[in-house]
Protein backbone atom coordinates (compact mmCIF):
# COMPACT_ATOMS: atom_id res chain seq x y z
CA UNK A 1 0.00 0.00 0.00
CA UNK A 2 1.19 3.53 -0.74
CA UNK A 3 0.17 6.57 1.30
CA UNK A 4 1.03 9.72 -0.67
CA UNK A 5 0.49 13.37 0.31
CA UNK A 6 -1.91 12.40 3.10
CA UNK A 7 -2.63 13.35 6.70
CA UNK A 8 -3.18 10.60 9.29
CA UNK A 9 -4.11 12.20 12.59
CA UNK A 10 -6.02 11.74 15.84
CA UNK A 11 -6.38 7.96 15.79
CA UNK A 12 -6.32 5.48 18.70
CA UNK A 13 -5.40 1.80 18.70
CA UNK A 14 -5.80 -0.65 21.57
CA UNK A 15 -2.91 -2.71 20.15
CA UNK A 16 -0.33 -1.31 17.71
CA UNK A 17 -0.05 1.17 14.88
CA UNK A 18 -2.57 3.86 15.73
CA UNK A 19 -1.77 5.75 12.52
CA UNK A 20 -0.85 2.89 10.19
CA UNK A 21 -0.18 -0.81 10.70
CA UNK A 22 1.70 -3.11 8.36
CA UNK A 23 1.86 -6.81 9.18
CA UNK A 24 2.44 -10.14 7.54
CA UNK A 25 4.37 -9.71 4.30
CA UNK A 26 2.84 -6.41 3.27
CA UNK A 27 4.69 -3.43 1.86
CA UNK A 28 3.91 0.06 3.12
CA UNK A 29 5.34 3.18 1.46
CA UNK A 30 4.62 6.61 2.96
CA UNK A 31 5.62 9.65 0.89
CA UNK A 32 5.17 13.36 1.58
CA UNK A 33 2.64 12.84 4.35
CA UNK A 34 2.01 13.93 7.93
CA UNK A 35 1.29 11.38 10.65
CA UNK A 36 0.55 13.16 13.92
CA UNK A 37 -1.36 13.02 17.18
CA UNK A 38 -2.00 9.26 17.18
CA UNK A 39 -2.17 7.16 20.38
CA UNK A 40 -1.34 3.46 20.58
CA UNK A 41 -1.88 1.41 23.74
CA UNK A 42 0.67 -1.00 22.20
CA UNK A 43 3.69 -0.38 19.95
CA UNK A 44 4.11 2.18 17.18
CA UNK A 45 2.13 5.33 17.84
CA UNK A 46 2.37 6.43 14.20
CA UNK A 47 3.35 3.18 12.45
CA UNK A 48 3.66 -0.43 13.62
CA UNK A 49 5.57 -2.57 11.10
CA UNK A 50 5.58 -6.23 12.11
CA UNK A 51 6.04 -9.67 10.66
CA UNK A 52 8.00 -9.74 7.41
CA UNK A 53 6.68 -6.50 5.93
CA UNK A 54 8.70 -3.71 4.33
CA UNK A 55 8.27 -0.09 5.39
CA UNK A 56 9.63 2.95 3.56
CA UNK A 57 8.98 6.49 4.82
CA UNK A 58 10.17 9.41 2.65
CA UNK A 59 9.74 13.18 3.14
CA UNK A 60 7.18 12.65 5.88
CA UNK A 61 6.56 14.35 9.23
CA UNK A 62 5.87 12.10 12.22
CA UNK A 63 5.03 14.23 15.25
CA UNK A 64 3.15 14.03 18.54
CA UNK A 65 2.48 10.31 18.31
CA UNK A 66 2.37 8.32 21.56
CA UNK A 67 2.84 4.62 22.29
CA UNK A 68 2.53 2.80 25.60
CA UNK A 69 4.98 0.20 24.30
CA UNK A 70 7.91 0.57 21.92
CA UNK A 71 8.40 3.24 19.27
CA UNK A 72 6.39 6.35 19.88
CA UNK A 73 6.66 7.07 16.15
CA UNK A 74 7.69 3.80 14.48
CA UNK A 75 8.06 0.25 15.76
CA UNK A 76 9.53 -2.35 13.42
CA UNK A 77 9.60 -5.93 14.71
CA UNK A 78 10.18 -9.46 13.50
CA UNK A 79 11.88 -9.82 10.11
CA UNK A 80 10.38 -6.54 8.90
CA UNK A 81 12.59 -3.99 7.15
CA UNK A 82 12.18 -0.27 7.80
CA UNK A 83 13.75 2.70 6.00
CA UNK A 84 13.16 6.33 6.94
CA UNK A 85 14.69 9.08 4.78
CA UNK A 86 14.39 12.86 4.57
CA UNK A 87 11.73 12.86 7.28
CA UNK A 88 11.16 14.74 10.54
CA UNK A 89 10.49 12.60 13.62
CA UNK A 90 9.45 14.04 16.98
CA UNK A 91 7.27 12.05 19.31
CA UNK A 92 6.55 10.77 22.78
CA UNK A 93 6.53 7.22 24.12
CA UNK A 94 4.99 6.46 27.50
CA UNK A 95 7.45 3.75 28.51
CA UNK A 96 10.53 4.22 26.32
CA UNK A 97 12.43 7.26 25.16
CA UNK A 98 12.89 5.94 21.63
CA UNK A 99 10.97 7.53 18.79
CA UNK A 100 11.83 4.56 16.57
CA UNK A 101 12.54 1.01 17.70
CA UNK A 102 13.72 -2.11 15.94
CA UNK A 103 13.21 -5.54 17.51
CA UNK A 104 14.96 -8.14 15.38
CA UNK A 105 14.08 -11.79 15.04
CA UNK A 106 16.83 -14.20 14.09
CA UNK A 107 16.24 -16.16 10.93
Amino acid sequence: MTVDSSKVSGNHSASGGAGLANSGRGTLVVIGSTISGNLSDGDGGAIDNAGEGDLTVIATTLSGNVASGEGGAVNSAGKADARIASSAVSTTSRTTAAACTRAATAS
